[in-house]
């Protein structure tokens, strides 16, 4: 639903979810053109995208019951074709 959401507000363009376990939590997903990135495309080294990723960390952190965070392993401002997103668990 978040990711629809922020369709609905032209941060992104598209996105495709890979893996989706809210159990372990095991999350993976893809957008293309983010706000935060793509101002910047492929200008920069790291990956830009800080407020999506706070957005959706605790939007899913709420979904799951779970404290999550995700980490953007690819990124167009880095000259990736998307940015994609992966979550890592707080709680060991």
């Amino acid at each position: 639903m978040a990711l629809e959401a922020a369709k609905l507000f032209n941060w992104i363009d598209d996105y495709k979810i890979l893996k989706l376990d809210l159990k372990k939590p095991n999350i993976t997903f893809r957008v293309w053109n983010l706000m935060d990135c793509s101002p910047f495309k492929e200008k920069m080294r790291e990956t830009t995208s800080h407020y999506f990723r706070g957005m959706i960390s605790g939007f899913v952190s709420k979904i799951a019951g779970k404290d999550l965070v995700f980490i953007e392993t690819k990124c167009i401002a880095k000259g990736d074709p998307y940015c994609e997103f992966k979550t890592k668990s707080l709680v060991k």
